[in-house]
């Protein structure tokens, strides 16, 4: 059943659609673009863990409880691009990055953290300054190589950490899922050859926002 907020199932087949359709006809080739899931009231996120943080934090919906691995004061970075965290994590293959988590981000709250953002490029002063941080890199396909199209990291330290980690009892999370299984499954198709490069994954698309915020973000600088 649909949760109010719109929430369903991670593989709910209503909100999957082919890698390839996406690739060719949704996703812009070039350019710093945020390419997410979200509706009108979240956000999905990405973050990988190994199972000693992962396995509480979905069980309890936070960070913190019975999570003595998880370290609130410490930056931690977040991935609004499915196909990014999965070249980050090796498709869940590398050390302490073997679970993968959809974190269900409130839009407000991810919005609000946005404006908060100061560019990795900017002095050192006014990174170490900021409760939230940005930097864009190269796009991944399936395979790992790169594309012509750019990608956000947002890293989250202090208030702005801390307010995460309260998980569905802070501002900022409507939902922690698990979707290890789900990663794993594509991985070995795709491995196999069962499927080829093709496969089912979130329907993502490039997630607006202002004039203000494109400016702040350098999304409309070359670099």
């Amino acid at each position: 059943m649909e949760a109010s907020n719109g929430i369903v199932s991670y593989c709910d087949p209503l909100t999957l659609k082919s890698y390839e359709e996406q690739k060719t006809h949704d996703w812009p080739e070039r350019g710093k673009h945020i390419i997410s899931h979200y509706n009108e009231n979240f956000i999905i996120v990405y973050q990988a863990y190994s199972s000693t943080i992962a396995n509480p934090a979905a069980l309890h919906q936070d960070f913190t409880t019975q999570n003595p691995s998880f370290q609130p004061l410490r930056m931690t970075w977040i991935k609004p691009n499915f196909l990014w965290m999965m070249y980050r994590s090796g498709w869940a293959t590398k050390p302490n990055q073997e679970h993968i988590l959809a974190v269900y981000l409130r839009r407000e709250w991810f919005e609000s953290i946005l404006s908060q953002a100061v560019l990795t490029n900017q002095t050192a002063k006014k990174c170490k300054s900021s409760n939230v941080v940005v930097q864009w890199d190269p796009d991944h396909r399936p395979n790992g190589s790169k594309t012509t199209r750019r990608a956000i990291q947002i890293g989250l330290r202090k208030e702005a950490s801390q307010a995460y980690a309260q998980g569905i009892y802070g501002p900022a999370i409507l939902k922690i899922e698990d979707i290890t299984d789900y990663v794993r499954e594509v991985r070995n198709a795709t491995q196999e050859g069962k499927t080829g490069i093709d496969f089912l994954m979130k329907i993502e698309k490039e997630y607006e926002v202002s004039a203000e915020l494109r400016l702040s973000l350098g999304m409309d600088i070359d670099d």
